[in-house]
């Protein structure tokens, strides 16, 4: 991705799609880009998590591509349209910026679990 200076994700998943926009809704916008992004910031997520910093250092890295100027917008086209809301939401570009980790999850003891087995958190 290196190698595009103008929209790196839209540029490597979407530009190649005939009909696809870096500003459009649903399969006529940047929806490879769109869904790049929402993996790799769950990645980052679920590494934080989890305590895997290769995996989140990768996953950052990814989103780094992201940049605020290359204003790729992806709009759900209806239900059943990836990212659909009924609400409109703005994708921060910058995920973890000011942002507090996100609290692990707990059984009804209050414990924390590890989410990949189910077993307790060290």
């Amino acid at each position: 991705m290196q190698q595009h200076k103008l929209r790196p994700p839209f540029a490597v998943l979407d530009a190649h799609v005939e009909g696809r926009t870096p500003d459009g809704e649903w399969a006529r916008g940047p929806l490879g880009s769109f869904r790049l992004f929402c993996s790799a910031t769950l990645f980052a997520a679920l590494a934080h998590i989890e305590g895997d910093d290769e995996v989140k250092r990768a996953a950052v890295k990814t989103l780094r591509y992201f940049r605020p100027e290359d204003a790729l917008v992806y709009r759900a086209g209806a239900p059943g349209t990836a990212g659909y809301d009924k609400e409109e939401r703005r994708v921060d570009p910058d995920p973890g910026r000011g942002a507090a980790a996100p609290e692990p999850r707990r059984d009804r003891t209050g414990q924390p679990w590890r989410s990949d087995s189910g077993q307790r958190a060290r």
